[in-house]
């Protein structure tokens, strides 16, 4: 969101986000996919910096949650789809 606002779509009064997740079956669990779009926002026309933000995604998604992260940064704006694998007890956790 920080990345957004400071050098993305919400730095520009025509931008947007868009967020969208679904669950979906997979053999042994279920797959969580979430998928950041940015629009309208300033065009991305050199080499993107890695910084901190970008950084924590990229290490911290396949290490911590098993998952991968693909970052797409197209000249209309950051695509970032992240997909976990997400198992029944993850859904239960402080039930009893």
């Amino acid at each position: 969101m920080t990345n957004a606002a400071k050098h993305g779509a919400l730095s520009s009064p025509s931008g947007r986000v868009s967020v969208s997740w679904d669950r979906a079956e997979a053999d042994a669990a279920a797959i969580l996919t979430i998928t950041w779009r940015e629009l309208g926002g300033p065009p991305i026309t050199t080499s993107v910096q890695s910084g901190y933000g970008l950084t924590l995604i990229r290490d911290l998604i396949p290490h911590e949650l098993s998952g991968t992260v693909d970052l797409a940064f197209q000249t209309d704006g950051l695509c970032c789809k992240i997909e976990i694998p997400i198992k029944e007890a993850d859904w239960n956790i402080g039930t009893n």
